[in-house]
């Protein structure tokens, strides 16, 4: 009768076999190590080299229709590819070779086109005119063969009116040429005679001087209204009525209110200042002074009487405007 071993046995029995041979594969070539092979004899052949490597094993073959499983994936070769060292800094911007980038100014209107300033605004040139009004101051001395032969000295002062109308033309910087009407009246002068030390007032009547003639108008300035004006006159003298006494009242012929009427000449020199109101216009003060002599030789009724020679005087304060 055949006694089967057990399964426990049989393990123990297992496990101890592959002991004794891994001990044994382990020592024999330990021994081979440490023992040098024997020399070999002389004249013997050389041990043959080491066996051929066995070829591998034929690919397993599966029956038709079976489908061959996916082939393994190769050996990790080398490691996961890095990224490489950076070898230069971070992207820059290349350096700023032009200056910054700047805006233009926001939009303004543009400045309305410049206008060509006219010529001669303000200014005093070209095309003069001037018309004056104001008030004057008279003192005249009368002279007759009667008054002479008596020794009486007749002088008629008073107060008036003062005008004067020029037009001309400008012919340098601010000089003027032209010519004028200048013309001073006395309302009803005072008279006073003088005769060896003693004086008697009389009362008179109106006394006109007037006259025509060229004139100089010198502004300073072109642009400014300081002025000075230089004219001479000729014209005529007017007496509305003869003061009793002044001629040979004997005369049969003359009358007390007759009117007397003459000629003579003046020279007129002033100063004064305008302030332009306008482009062209300006307005301002004019002191004058005016000088006259002339004979009163005739009458309206009368051929001709003893002359009377008159010379004197005026001031005068005007109000002028010009247009230059």
């Amino acid at each position: 009768m055949t006694t089967i071993p057990s399964a426990s046995r049989c393990r123990r029995r297992g496990w101890g076999a592959l002991a004794a041979l891994w001990l044994s594969g382990v020592a024999i070539p330990q021994a081979s190590a440490q023992e040098p092979p024997p020399p070999a004899p002389p004249g013997s052949a050389p041990a043959p080299g080491p066996a051929a490597p066995a070829p591998p094993p034929p690919p397993p073959q599966y029956p038709p229709g079976a489908q061959a499983p996916p082939p393994p994936y190769p050996p990790q070769q080398y490691p996961p590819q890095p990224y490489p060292p950076q070898q230069y800094p971070p992207q820059q911007y290349p350096p700023q070779q032009y200056p910054p980038q700047q805006y233009p100014p926001a939009y303004t209107e543009p400045p309305p086109p410049r206008l060509r300033e006219r010529r001669g605004i303000r200014e005093h040139d070209g095309f003069y005119l001037r018309v004056g009004l104001g008030a004057a101051t008279h003192a005249f001395t009368l002279k007759t063969e009667r008054t002479k032969a008596f020794g009486q000295k007749w002088t008629a002062r008073g107060g008036g009116a003062a005008m004067e109308f020029a037009m001309g033309g400008t012919v340098g910087s601010g000089f003027v040429i032209g010519g004028g009407i200048y013309g001073t009246s006395t309302g009803r002068p005072s008279y006073e005679v003088e005769t060896g030390g003693a004086s008697v007032q009389r009362d008179g009547s109106d006394f006109v001087v007037s006259g025509v003639g060229p004139f100089v108008d010198w502004y300073f300035d072109a642009k400014a209204g300081g002025h000075v004006q230089l004219a001479l006159t000729v014209g005529g003298l007017s007496l509305a009525g003869l003061p009793a006494g002044i001629v040979d009242s004997a005369d049969p012929e003359v009358e007390p209110d007759e009117a007397v009427q003459g000629s003579g000449w003046s020279v007129v020199l002033g100063g004064g200042y305008e302030f332009w109101i306008g482009e062209q216009w300006s307005l301002g003060p004019l002191l004058r002074f005016q000088y006259s002599e002339g004979s009163l030789v005739e009458t309206s009724d009368l051929e001709e009487i003893d002359p009377i020679d008159v010379a004197g005087y005026s001031v005068s304060l005007l109000a002028t405007v010009s247009f230059h």
